[in-house]
């Protein structure tokens, strides 16, 4: 196991491959055993098992035993390593995950009016699922728990403390949000069930998908090192995910929407949001400065 920590590239493989075999899992066990379930019932069922598998991975099989990414610790020292238990300064946090994705919902805003039509609907999210016409509803609030929690504990919280071990910040907080853009390259496995005449799409989909979300991993990752924290990342990304859908609902020619996607999805928010953390965490530290020398 030592060799495994002391060795950046392989431990971060083996972290990768266990996240995606235990992203991948629940869907394989659901659709063995339940064949015929429904579309509704399968995502909330997949969610329920996909949070205790990451679960396992990230609070028993990461710390205890690969022991990463400092070795062997106690769960406490595990949890403020990887900087899960380090909240405060609370309101802070919580208002700065809040902010930030704000920032989100304004950017996606602005890229629909310039590139499209936006269609306001609050059913989006408050509506019933509905399978036939592809609706979410109040059930994204449940499946936007697991990528927000688990997405940020393993890349913000663990590969990135594995990161900066060997690398220097500023390569560490780009590198783990390629890494973490790459990862989404896993969405490829629906082309095995998918329509073989939509595969082209689905790829390029999936390539501008990865483009805009290392953009947002660059982001996640450069929060996580100025507050030391991963509550506002966690907050942010469980936003991200549920409540900045409702900004979703973009009527865009299919030519610009990539354009659209990358610019006020991926680019134009890590670059708000990175100024707003620089500001933030600067007007701290003088804070700190002037009240230090007032003592």
């Amino acid at each position: 196991m030592v060799k495994i920590r002391d060795n950046l590239y392989i431990g971060i493989v083996i972290l990768l491959i266990l996240y995606a075999i235990l992203l991948v899992l629940p869907s394989l066990i659901i659709f063995l055993l339940l064949q015929g379930i429904s579309i509704i019932d399968f995502l909330f069922l997949n969610t329920l098992l996909s949070f205790a598998f990451q679960a396992i991975l990230w609070f028993l099989i990461v710390p205890f035993g690969l022991h990463l990414p400092n070795g062997k610790e106690s769960f406490r020292e595990y949890n403020k390593t990887i900087h899960l238990s380090t909240i405060q300064p609370l309101r802070r946090n919580i208002l700065l995950g809040l902010i930030c994705a704000g920032t989100y919902c304004l950017c996606k805003f602005c890229g629909a009016l310039l590139f499209g039509t936006f269609v306001f609907d609050l059913n989006v999210l408050f509506t019933s699922p509905d399978a036939d016409n592809g609706v979410l509803g109040w059930l994204i609030f449940l499946i936007a728990i697991n990528p927000g929690i688990w997405e940020e504990i393993a890349f913000r919280g663990v590969i990135l403390t594995l990161l900066l071990k060997k690398i220097s910040q500023k390569k560490a907080i780009i590198l783990d949000g390629i890494i973490f853009g790459l990862l989404h390259l896993i969405n490829l496995i629906s082309l095995i069930r998918g329509n073989s005449d939509q595969a082209l799409l689905f790829i390029l989909i999936t390539l501008i998908q990865v483009v805009y979300t290392s953009f947002g991993g660059i982001f996640f990752a450069y929060m996580c090192t100025k507050t030391e924290s991963l509550l506002p990342c966690i907050i942010t990304h469980y936003l991200l995910d549920s409540i900045t859908m409702l900004f979703n609902a973009v009527i865009i020619d299919t030519v610009l929407d990539a354009i659209y996607t990358i610019i006020f999805i991926g680019l134009a928010p890590m670059i708000i949001n990175i100024l707003i953390i620089k500001f933030i965490t600067q007007r701290e530290q003088k804070l700190e400065i002037i009240t230090s020398n007032d003592k």
